[in-house]
């Protein structure tokens, strides 16, 4: 068994949230860090930034597309080009924050 976590909604089940499933139910995704921003322009397509990562889904896209889900769980297509493949396990970017004016 896994411990995975829902993050979209479907007709069934609990709408977001953890729970744990048979390990062989799981297709491993591959690991992209985005090195470019990319403007979705068609529906099917995913608006993401340089430096994002996001899990690259082994399912064939034809003409130079890969369809990535991001950390929010939107998907979507963006240019295989735009990808650098990781061979790390995934681990999201820490968020960074900037000094606060007045507060030492």
């Amino acid at each position: 068994w896994s411990c995975v976590v829902k993050t979209s909604v479907s007709t069934s089940g609990p709408p977001f949230g953890p729970g744990l499933v048979p390990e062989d139910w799981l297709q491993r995704a591959a690991i992209g860090i985005l090195i470019e921003t990319f403007e979705g322009e068609a529906d099917v397509e995913l608006s993401v930034v340089k430096g994002q990562q996001v899990w690259v889904l082994p399912r064939p896209v034809e003409g130079g597309w890969s369809e990535v889900v991001d950390l929010s769980g939107n998907h979507g297509l963006v240019p295989e080009t735009y990808l650098d493949m990781q061979d790390a396990e995934f681990e999201p970017s820490e968020p960074e924050f900037g000094a606060l004016d007045g507060v030492a």
